[in-house]
């Protein structure tokens, strides 16, 4: 982890998108099982009738909540606030001079 916040932020942004595109990758995965598309016999399954199989719209639902809430656990850490280095620091508010009028 001590590797991944020496990042710079445009850095850490880009690491971000891509654990969201391997999720979007893993969603197509796991929201396809079990669905047959392709041929029967002789008639492709294009036009007309849906694709068989596949998860309940629910469970797909389900799947989807998921990956978004492990991206947004894992996206967190990364883009959160620096806590440690005197750039974080709050600066004292500045205070006018006495001779100052």
């Amino acid at each position: 982890m001590d590797r991944v916040r020496r990042l710079g932020l445009p850095q850490r942004v880009v690491l971000v998108a891509a654990i969201g595109a391997a999720l979007l990758a893993v969603d197509a995965y796991v929201t396809n099982l079990d669905r047959f598309t392709g041929w029967t016999g002789y008639a492709p399954l294009t036009n007309g009738a849906p694709p068989v199989g596949g998860l309940h719209p629910w469970v797909q639902l389900v799947v989807r909540l998921a990956l978004v809430l492990v991206w947004a656990a894992l996206s967190l850490p990364l883009l959160g606030a620096r806590r440690t280095g005197p750039a974080t620091e709050p600066r004292p508010p500045d205070r006018p001079r006495p001779d100052a009028r």
